[in-house]
């Protein structure tokens, strides 16, 4: 029964990435502003072969950065780990659902060098999901600059830079692709949908919170809060009724901070199928919109 439960869902999984692979969107302003795009180009994929990621990898070393939640005695909640950006200001930038189950632990921001800087939340926007980080001293010698851009052409290429889930390196990772238009969703249940840019990359658990970089200038032009990893209801409702059942024959498993738990045969399938939806990749993912960075942060008396 469980062997064919887990057939259903990656089937279902397949055919929903198909769907959503020939949507089209068409929407291109990043804030809402009026104002002239940038250079068009008729040969958009000479333009993609032309351009040199690696031209701000040196920024990227400096001032993207690794931000988990560690517990007292120093172990790491691996769900609650993300990707952080330097601001001019000195705080850093993340999104808010990584930081979001961190009040009884504390904050830490590890650098490309391994340095390992604790932070405090100085504030947070649970609707938008965004977060601003506080750390004491100096944690980067630059950092990215916020565009001041507010439209983008479609097509155009971006890159992300980031800490995706199952990465243990020190330097934060680049991933290129192109921004492909607006959509509206959410992060969470209980919040109002938020528009957002969706580009097409290859987003990971773990990237969110990082800088999306527009590869023409090297400028921010939103912030990573999620990869397109649809769930039908019934389904996601599947994945639930395992998550609870505690009826059946129960083993010693190793839980991820390393201690030892029991979990029955069907909480395990469901973690396992869990684990596996993370990883199901559509190669789509969405940004907070570039108005909305700007205006969270003048909102918290920082001139973006």
């Amino acid at each position: 029964m469980r062997l064919k439960i887990t057939i259903l869902f990656l089937s279902i999984l397949m055919s929903v990435a198909s769907s959503y692979a020939s949507d089209a969107v068409d929407a291109d302003t990043l804030d809402g502003l009026d104002s002239s795009a940038f250079a068009s180009s008729r040969h958009k994929h000479l333009e993609y072969m032309n351009i040199d990621f690696g031209v701000f990898g040196k920024t990227a070393v400096n001032s993207v950065f690794r931000v988990t939640c560690t517990s007292d005695d120093g172990i790491t909640n691996k769900s609650l780990s993300g990707t952080g950006f330097l601001h001019k200001s000195g705080k850093v930038i993340t999104a808010d659902h990584v930081i979001s189950g961190c009040d009884d632990r504390t904050i830490e921001i590890r650098t490309a060098s391994g340095r390992s800087i604790r932070a405090a939340k100085f504030s947070s926007d649970r609707a938008l999901d965004l977060a601003l980080l506080d750390i004491d001293g100096k944690i980067g010698e630059s950092s990215f600059v916020v565009s001041d851009a507010s439209r983008i052409r479609k097509g155009s290429p971006v890159s992300i830079w980031g800490y995706p889930a199952g990465y243990t390196g020190n330097d934060p990772l680049l991933t290129t692709g192109h921004y492909a238009g607006k959509a509206t969703t959410k992060t969470y249940e209980d919040t109002v949908p938020k528009m957002r840019l969706i580009v097409n990359a290859a987003i990971n658990s773990g990237n969110s919170g990082g800088p999306l970089i527009n590869a023409g200038d090297g400028k921010v032009i939103g912030v990573v809060v999620s990869k397109m990893a649809p769930l039908p209801a019934y389904i996601a409702e599947y994945l639930k009724l395992l998550e609870v059942d505690e009826e059946g024959n129960k083993v010693v498993t190793r839980r991820p901070d390393g201690t030892r738990g029991e979990m029955t045969q069907g909480q395990i399938t469901g973690e396992v199928l869990e684990y596996l939806r993370k990883q199901t990749q559509l190669v789509i993912g969405h940004a907070v919109i570039l108005g909305d960075l700007r205006g969270f942060l003048k909102e918290n008396g920082i001139e973006p």
